[in-house]
């Protein structure tokens, strides 16, 4: 059963542009499993068409997505498994100065398929929960010390914008 939570997101127009990416990472790459950090109760990620969907987060919640396997732990003391797609919605924004590179640097030791989305460049005190705002470019990128891949910048209905960035870890070839 969706929560009120995930109920209030589903509409959101960078849900929409994150899941059409992971669809395009699945069928380029023949994904088969995503793991969502910091994702709630896995109402996100419940809404792709991936096999095996893991939900990881610190807290259990009382919400319940049928075909998302929950894992309870915090991230950064979590013993790494790997997965096609790692996603992070909305999530780098919340932690401390000391926290957001070491958690965002260890997106990449789970997947070579990774999706970040940020709030961009809300002012400082636009959310109580935030630590980090503003969040931009370049900002992103002292956290993750990569450039990404893809970008894309998401307005919502109520103006306000979300960077969403795709990091694909470049294969090591023979020519």
């Amino acid at each position: 059963m969706e929560g009120q939570y995930e109920l209030e997101r589903k509409d959101l127009l960078y849900y929409k542009k994150s899941l059409e990416l992971i669809e395009r990472i699945k069928k380029d790459n023949n994904s088969k499993s995503i793991i969502d950090i910091g994702g709630w109760a896995g109402g996100f990620i419940k809404q792709t068409s991936l096999d095996i969907k893991h939900c990881l987060d610190k807290e259990s919640k009382e919400e319940i997505n049928p075909g998302v396997d929950i894992i309870i732990s915090d991230f950064l003391d979590w013993d790494i498994q790997r997965y096609d797609i790692a996603c992070c919605m909305q999530v780098l924004e919340h932690l401390s100065d000391k926290d957001v590179s070491l958690f965002a640097q260890k997106l990449f030791k789970v997947s070579d398929h990774v999706v970040i989305s940020v709030p961009f460049m809300w002012h400082e005190k636009f959310c109580k929960y935030h630590k980090q705002d503003p969040v931009g470019f370049s900002k992103l990128k002292k956290w993750t010390l990569k450039k990404p891949t893809e970008h894309y910048l998401v307005r919502e209905k109520d103006n306000v914008l979300r960077l969403i960035a795709y990091y694909k870890k470049e294969q090591q070839g023979n020519s």
